[in-house]
């Protein structure tokens, strides 16, 4: 199809009615713009329109290249396609005419304010809608530069009106392939899902395209928009999305650590979820269904089902920052709302815990508060009982996460207490003693550093050690009972090898070896041992003398030696330690 043929779908046809579209210019602008400054979110929403259609497959096309003069962006569906009748109530602003007709047959519809066409204001400068509805082929056009150039209105005020008259028109069969066929030809997948013409064709189906691209519309990334897709818009057997020819498929992560399905391995969360949940099972959904299964709330929440998951890794990590994993997946009516926090602050989340923690929901009380971005809710009684809903999955994925930890190895799961709690606690004061041993400033009890470093050297190290402190396995690599000097601390910290040695020979440790060597039991004890080589560099960081720090810390390990002393506990660690030091006598 050349240049010129590709102006057919604007024009072809016979008019056979008009129109009329009453709306403010300033309106369009206000909806338009505000609502939909992302060009993902506004192709999305032409998408939601061929999903609450009951299309089964829905195919988004853009031009190679979206700075062209005649680029497009498309949308093909075989859904429920518009008549004459139906393009007309298409173009009713502010009202959703699937929701009061209740969508497709099959379906909850997932658009609600009837304004998503106005999302493609801001992509392109006009919008024609091809519909097959029975045996008759149906287009029409929508040229918004008519509403800015109209003088029907009074004023430039947001409550004056214009009337816009869309001409209605009528094609032939020939006339509507000629039309589409630029974007219906194709070898890929998307293309052989969607049949418009020939023996095997859908019986209705519409194409809506976007020409004369905006600046808006030039900026659509295929990867971020491919990724808005595939998380926003609805899962399901019988919905499939494709993207210049490619399936969109769902999203691939590593096989979680535990899946927890609301509704059927849990009902009531402990606090701050609100009390009095029951078991509310939908058994005309299939037994795999993520909606099967679900809790009831008789007078705040309503319906919630979906799932809770952990995973190992952090599942973000790596990944472009668009592409967010983790957190909240809220679903109403099936299409997900764009907040991952859920507006909980996030002190409440901690990052360890959130980074490796995946909560999807399906809330479809949420509608009534739904604010028409969908990227926020009205504040409220509904709006607060979900979130402590969320916040409650949160707390029973992080305890669940706290029990596979202490399974691991003493390192890794000292490492993901750390990575858990604020770096300014942790890693900062850890570094920043790390500079001032190097600057001769610092000689601390508890870490080794390599010694008689160049200069060169010494930089390079510090570098490396902001490195790891980021890197998945963070400063902390592994922990080892070690029989070190009996004048010797605790523990002490190798920051070049990232090995927390704990002293054996130290009366305290001694006294407890048992537990040390237990996995299973040995995590307090470790933190203990961790905790002394933090609070060590927080003195330094804090600017405290040298002399004063040494005396703290002196006088805690001689506590801590006088409490295992003066108990009554004798163990084989503390005989052995005993014969030791008599020997040496």
């Amino acid at each position: 199809m050349n240049t010129l043929d590709r102006g057919l779908f604007e024009i072809s046809g016979n008019t056979i009615d008009q129109i009329d579209v009453k709306i403010s210019h300033r309106i369009i602008q206000l909806f338009s713009e505000g609502l939909y400054s992302s060009p993902n979110k506004a192709v999305e929403e032409l998408v939601s329109n061929s999903f609450d259609a009951g299309a089964e497959n829905v195919h988004i096309i853009l031009s190679p290249d979206l700075r062209d003069s005649d680029a497009t962006i498309v949308v093909v569906d075989d859904g429920e396609g518009m008549n004459d009748v139906g393009l007309k109530k298409h173009w009713i602003i502010g009202e959703s005419t699937r929701r009061r007709a209740n969508g497709s047959s099959r379906r909850k519809p997932i658009g609600q304010f009837g304004i998503g066409k106005l999302s493609t204001y801001v992509l392109a400068s006009k919008l024609t809608h091809i519909c097959r509805s029975g045996d008759i082929y149906y287009a029409a056009t929508m040229d918004y530069s008519n509403i800015a150039d109209s003088g029907n209105a009074v004023s430039d005020g947001i409550f004056n009106e214009q009337t816009i008259q869309i001409p209605l028109r009528t094609l032939t069969k020939q006339q509507a392939q000629d039309a589409v066929q630029h974007w219906i030809d194709g070898k890929k997948a998307g293309y052989q899902a969607l049949r418009l013409f020939g023996s095997d064709a859908s019986d209705s189906w519409t194409v809506a395209i976007m020409s004369g691209l905006k600046n808006l519309g030039k900026k659509v990334k295929i990867g971020r928009l491919r990724w808005v897709l595939r998380t926003a818009m609805p899962q399901r057997s019988d919905f499939r999305l494709y993207l210049d020819g490619d399936l969109i498929a769902p999203p691939e992560t590593d096989p979680p650590l535990a899946k927890i399905v609301i509704g059927k391995d849990v009902i009531q969360l402990s606090p701050p979820c609100p009390e009095g949940l029951i078991e509310r099972e939908d058994t005309s959904e299939p037994e795999d269904s993520v909606v099967r299964h679900g809790v009831y709330h008789d007078e705040l929440l309503g319906r919630i089902s979906g799932y809770i998951e952990i995973f190992k890794d952090e599942l973000d990590r790596g990944k472009p920052k668009f592409e967010q994993s983790s957190g909240f997946f809220v679903y109403v009516h099936g299409r997900r709302v764009d907040d991952p926090g859920f507006g909980i602050e996030r002190n409440l989340l901690r990052h360890g815990t959130f980074s490796r923690f995946r909560m999807v929901v399906h809330i479809d009380s949420l509608d009534e508060v739904l604010r028409s971005s969908r990227e926020s809710f009205q504040q409220g009684e509904l709006y607060e009982g979900v979130q402590n809903f969320l916040r409650a999955g949160f707390n029973l994925a992080r305890n669940k996460l706290v029990e596979h930890d202490r399974t691991q190895t003493p390192a890794a799961r000292i490492s993901a207490s750390i990575s858990s709690a604020p770096g300014s606690m942790t890693l900062k004061p850890l570094l920043s003693l790390s500079k001032m041993v190097y600057e001769n400033r610092a000689t601390p009890f508890y870490l080794r550093f390599p010694s008689e470093l160049s200069v060169e050297a010494q930089t390079e190290f510090l570098e490396n050690l902001q490195q790891q402190s980021e890197g998945e396995d963070g400063l902390l690599r592994s922990t080892e009972l070690s029989a070190l000097d009996s004048t010797e601390g605790l523990a002490v910290f190798d920051v070049q090898d990232g090995k927390l040695l704990i002293n054996s020979s130290h009366p305290f440790i001694a006294a407890f070896q048992e537990y040390f060597t237990d996995a299973r039991r040995s995590l307090p004890l470790e933190m203990l041992a961790m905790s002394e080589i933090l609070m060590e560099s927080h003195m330094y960081h804090m600017g405290l003398e040298e002399g004063v720090i040494r005396d703290v810390i002196g006088r805690r390990d001689e506590l801590l030696r006088q409490f295992v002393r003066t108990s009554a506990r004798r163990t084989a660690g503390m005989i052995a330690l005993a014969l030791t030091g008599s020997h040496g006598q």
